[in-house]
């Protein structure tokens, strides 16, 4: 299951950190007048383009002599085995990169629960690797204000191989939204493609077609649909035990599944955060920019909403549910019929309803439009977490020299996926994830369906790669037997099939669907510092309102006391950027 990244984070005193890195930062190497020493020994000279195979090899790939070390830390894996005399800092990656030359030295480890403060701790003492693995954008906004990240640019349009380049700006929106100034001063961490996040409408096909409703595409069937599937017994057991429509209220109400993210896209309004702490901004009619929040609309969706918890098409509990729990709990327990979903709910938690419950089918959907017109989904720039380089690193086109390598031993020609992508749960030294660099493919879901679906279709599972295979076979297996649910699951994701999850994401719903972020880029410092006030405010209002304890027009005061606090700031910020 694909988990997100919530990188919340205490916000650090930036001016004592400016400070401190300002008086440990040294001259940036450049990438057209930095010294021989500063590229592989066997690369091609700075002063000319490679004109033969080998020349590329050699800047691509090629070695330095003698060798040269690249600082970095890590965020361990817990429950990692590595079979005996590897570890994270001994791997089959590490030893790819000694025998190019480059020695890998970790400073400090640490797990994923205290990772970002020990990583502020390193920032505090200007104690900075030269690779940054992960830092969030509160992280980032301070090294960028005290000039310790390096534009690396310059490094990635001369030494980055053609296939790499291809992963790397696979979405080159992303990659010129984490530019600044012109600078390439991040690059992505954990992004996958803006699809993956899309909200999408989760509903009970079974409980559909028993109470003989048509899948809604209004706003006017989705009440019907909800009240049906509170009061007219939809799982037929004689109880009045099931509800319309579920929110994780505790933790998700604005922003991840469960929430009430795609129900506000009906209104043609997002008064969400995405993970980093932006807001969504948009143009109004006259092409200037405002923040989705503040539309007019959001008081009809509040209306709505007040009172479908009024007809009990809500738990009754919802702001107290929490995604993982509660919500989970109803979900597998057959007491709610629709929610707010992402492509990875045939791994999680819908395999655990199937097996309790054999005939039970969810289907994804668009969700109903409020106005008539299509609904679209809001997107945020992929990715809350990025990768830098500081810029007191000695080798920087070393790091761009990891990126090619970890692409061509994943997909290169001479790609060994046995060796460095495997999925032996006792070998992590051989996974894809061990490697100091690690280069995600935004598109790999995608791919996989558009390559399993297509050899299913076909019966030809010549042209797909390990992974593909496996899966491709679990859905054959779930084909003969129904039973098994984690073939199940792949023939949800990857099969093509009609009503499937995966042919909704992947298939029926275009990237040109998206409704895009006007601010697709990360986050300035004062998004990230105010993002947390205004998302408890915004919780504790809505969640109000829809229980009756404050008037809907109270979203006005919400909006106004936000826009005091640092919202007015926010938009004067894009306004002045975004044209």
């Amino acid at each position: 299951m694909r988990k997100q990244k919530k990188m919340f984070s205490t916000i650090l005193t930036c001016t004592v950190m400016i400070t401190m890195l300002a008086a440990c930062s040294k001259s940036t190497p450049d990438a057209s007048t930095a010294p021989a020493s500063n590229a592989p020994a066997t690369a091609a000279p700075a002063s000319s383009a490679p004109t033969a195979a080998v020349d590329q090899d050699a800047l691509y790939f090629g070695k330095y002599d003698p060798p040269i070390t690249i600082t970095t830390v890590r965020r361990t894996v817990q429950g990692a085995k590595y079979k005996p005399g590897d570890s994270a800092d001994e791997n089959n990656w590490t030893r790819l990169l000694k025998e190019h030359g480059i020695i890998i030295k970790t400073l400090w480890s640490q797990d994923a629960s205290e990772f970002v403060n020990k990583m502020n701790v390193s920032i505090a003492t200007s104690d900075i690797p030269e690779l940054i693995p992960q830092i969030n954008s509160t992280q980032a906004n301070t090294l960028i204000a005290a000039d310790g990240i390096l534009d690396m640019k310059p490094y990635l349009d001369k030494y980055l191989s053609p296939q790499a380049k291809q992963f790397l700006y696979s979405d080159p929106a992303m990659m010129s939204g984490l530019m600044k100034d012109g600078k390439q001063l991040l690059m992505p961490s954990g992004a996958a493609e803006i699809r993956q996040d899309a909200k999408s409408l989760y509903i009970r096909k079974d409980w559909l077609d028993k109470l003989k409703l048509p899948v809604p595409t209004t706003l006017e069937q989705f009440r019907q649909v909800s009240d049906a599937f509170t009061h007219q017994d939809p799982d037929g057991n004689g109880k009045d035990d099931t509800y319309g429509y579920g929110i994780a209220g505790k933790d998700n109400l604005i922003l991840d599944w469960g929430g009430l993210g795609g129900f506000f896209e009906m209104y043609k309004v997002q008064p969400g955060p995405w993970y980093d702490g932006t807001l969504f901004f948009e143009k109004d009619p006259s092409g200037k920019a405002i923040w989705s929040g503040a539309k007019p609309a959001m008081r009809d969706a509040l209306s709505t909403l007040q009172d479908m918890y009024k007809k009990g098409e809500l738990a009754k509990d919802f702001g107290t549910v929490d995604a993982g729990g509660k919500l989970y709990q109803d979900i597998i327990g057959s007491k709610v019929g629709m929610f707010d979903g992402r492509p990875w709910m045939p791994n999680w938690p819908l395999p655990d309803l199937k097996s309790k419950v054999p005939t039970a089918e969810f289907i994804a959907v668009n969700f109903p439009s409020a106005d008539g017109a299509p609904t679209k989904p809001y997107g945020y720039i992929p990715g809350n977490v990025y990768k830098a380089v500081s810029k007191n690193t000695k080798h920087p086109e070393a790091i761009v020299q990891m990126i090619n390598l970890y692409v061509e031993k994943l997909f290169g020609k001479t790609a060994e996926p046995a060796k460095y992508n495997s999925i032996d749960v006792n070998d992590a030294g051989s996974q894809h994830w061990a490697a100091p660099f690690i280069l995600e493919d935004l598109y790999v879901n995608s791919k996989n369906y558009t390559a399993i679906s297509a050899a299913i279709k076909s019966k030809d599972a010549s042209k797909l790669d390990a992974l593909q295979k496996g899966y491709y076979d679990d859905i054959l297996k779930y084909q003969a037997d129904p039973k098994y649910i984690v073939g199940w699951s792949a023939n949800q994701t990857y099969s093509g099939a009609e009503n499937t999850i995966g042919k909704h994401y992947y298939e029926d719903l275009k990237e040109s669907d998206i409704t895009k972020n006007l601010w697709f880029s990360f986050p300035t410092s004062t998004m990230a510092a105010k993002a947390p006030t205004y998302k408890k405010m915004a919780e504790e209002a809505i969640t109000k309102i829809i229980y009756g304890q404050l008037p809907i027009t109270d979203w006005d005061k919400t909006v106004a006391s936000w826009n005091k606090l640092g919202g007015d700031e926010i938009l004067k910020e894009v306004q002045s950027q975004v044209k």
